[in-house]
């Protein structure tokens, strides 16, 4: 399975973007917001969502402010969000799809706010769990890339 960090990326990069913002370097992040590869798989999903908290929201609720720091990357289990941007509608997005991933892999505060357009269950995955699964994927390619060759 390749690295957390390139899981993320793909992901992020595969959807229209409201706005992108150059990367900022950090131990998450690396390439263009212009690149679009592959999306993560549901396997890929599955090792994310292990440690995920489901938490449940109700119509018209607000999840994720606009203009603020977020350390959460979210999946809709169930239900619909919508997208405002300074009150506008911009978008709907609903189950299996992800928000917040520019703000918590870039570091970014929120370019918009996002909604309970109805009742919804997300997935929110803390950005240091993120961190923590990473680490170890890394600690383990490491190890691999250090073993001696078998013949």
């Amino acid at each position: 399975m390749p690295p957390i960090e390139s899981l993320l990326v793909r992901e992020s990069a595969s959807r229209e973007q409201v706005a992108c913002k150059p990367p900022v370097p950090n131990s998450l992040t690396h390439g263009s917001c212009n690149v679009a590869p592959p999306p993560l798989t549901e396997a890929d999903w599955k090792v994310l969502l292990t440690s995920a908290k489901l938490r449940e929201f109700n119509k018209d609720e607000q999840i994720l402010g606009q203009g603020v720091k977020n350390y959460n990357l979210f999946r809709i289990k169930s239900g619909v969000v919508r997208i405002e941007i300074n009150g506008n509608f911009i978008a709907t997005l609903g189950m299996n799809e992800i928000f917040g991933e520019l703000s918590f892999l870039g570091r970014y505060t929120t370019s918009a706010a996002v909604v309970a357009h109805e009742q919804c269950m997300l997935y929110t995955i803390e950005m240091k769990i993120v961190r923590a699964i990473f680490v170890a994927g890394t600690q383990r390619s490491n190890e691999r890339a250090s073993e001696p060759a078998s013949h």
